[in-house]
């Protein structure tokens, strides 16, 4: 049974391979996430995959092209958030041997964008991953791989999230999102107080203002546990927005628990808090149980929303941690991924759960074929495969 899965998933990739390469199946812009450049990396880890040199010199065309279109007439949504993943994705790519490039010949300039990006996040005081100052903060922490002078940039990011932050009554802190415009407390690695923690995590690693980092990290995790319901009555432990806890949220990337236990966890292990640990691990095993597509609210295979994202977390947990429960949860959740190929369509048979209404949803890196091809490869060979920095698990 077990070299029929694995015979199942070769074949999916396979088919992966050969849908990205179709004329509809195009991509317009050039970032990662629904750009050009995820296909850089699912071709490199392809011909490393099938031992055939095709695949990484088309992968070194795509490569090519995707930065000739940072100078061409945008078709996308948001200029600014690919021009940051293309800097975090060349130093990912540089960092980890996928390509041989100077970032900085390329960068430079985007580096002085960046810094006018963060100085208007700072004056509306939007943190947002995908909107905001934290957009230009994961930029310059991949950036600090080939440039020598960004720690001051990222301090100041670091004494601007002390500055917007708000208090409970407890003392606790959190940060109000700015997305959409409605004020709201969001919780996830997407776009909450995940996220902050995992950046400041970062930051605290870097011996960038250590004891306030330490100070904001261990009462931003007071305020998440403040949240925290009961799981045997809820089916879930963490809202996705503070005061929305009608409905019960999903695994995977985006939302839910899987990026609130991440963040709790980090800093558990960061700042050696043994009750964190326990607090995260605790919460990963619960999110083990629910182990089928109702409980989970699974809907797709992608990375953002859908299995893969499921299975990505939990091989990250099993690393850190050492709990064989988490790696045996991750490759059930990678064995569920190919269940999704059941559309006829011209992306291997997967289609996203949200998002139709864009024509690089089904393909590209986080909700699409790319994404998914991608963790397929890691499945076959979970340590020298990872994209971590890419999916925000710093």
């Amino acid at each position: 049974m077990e070299m029929l899965l694995e015979e199942k998933a070769v074949l999916c990739l396979d088919k992966i391979a050969e849908c990205l390469t179709l004329p509809e199946n195009k991509l317009s812009t050039f970032g990662y996430t629904n750009g050009l450049i995820g296909k850089v990396l699912f071709f490199t880890y392809y011909g490393a995959f099938t031992e055939n040199n095709k695949y990484n010199d088309w992968a070194g065309k795509i490569l090519s092209a995707s930065i000739k279109k940072i100078t061409e007439p945008y078709e996308g949504r948001s200029f600014y958030k690919e021009l940051a993943e293309i800097g975090i994705f060349l130093e990912y790519a540089k960092t980890n041997n996928i390509i041989e490039i100077d970032t900085n010949a390329i960068l430079l300039g985007i580096d002085k964008i960046m810094e006018e990006v963060l100085e208007k996040a700072m004056k509306t005081e939007d943190f947002d991953p995908y909107t905001g100052g934290l957009m230009a903060g994961m930029y310059f922490v991949a950036r600090s791989n080939s440039k020598a002078d960004v720690e001051p940039i990222l301090e100041k990011i670091t004494l601007w999230l002390n500055l917007i932050a708000h208090t409970d009554a407890q003392n606790n802190t959190y940060w109000v999102s700015k997305l959409f415009d409605k004020n709201n407390i969001y919780l996830g690695i997407s776009h909450g107080l995940a996220i902050v923690i995992t950046y400041l995590c970062k930051m605290y690693e870097m011996g960038i203002q250590p004891t306030l980092v330490k100070k904001m990290l261990l009462s931003s995790t007071e305020y998440l546990l403040s949240k925290k319901l009961d799981f045997v009555a809820k089916g879930y432990h963490f809202p996705d927005i503070v005061g929305d806890e009608n409905g019960r949220t999903s695994l995977g990337l985006c939302y839910g628990d899987m990026g609130v236990a991440y963040a709790l966890l980090r800093v558990g292990e960061l700042l050696q808090n043994e009750r964190l640990s326990s607090e995260s691990i605790q919460i990963f095993k619960n999110c083990a149980t629910r182990n089928d597509f109702p409980k989970a609210g699974i809907k797709d295979a992608g990375i953002l929303y859908g299995a893969s994202g499921v299975a990505l977390i939990f091989d990250k947990i099993y690393e850190m941690t050492g709990i064989t429960l988490f790696y045996d949860t991750a490759t059930d959740w990678y064995k569920k991924i190919t269940d999704f190929a059941v559309h006829e369509n011209a992306t291997a048979g997967f289609k996203g759960n949200f998002n139709q209404h864009f024509k690089h949803t089904n393909i590209a890196f986080m909700e699409g074929i790319t994404g998914i091809g991608c963790t397929l490869i890691k499945y076959f060979d979970r340590e020298n495969y990872c994209f971590d920095e890419l999916i925000w698990m710093l």
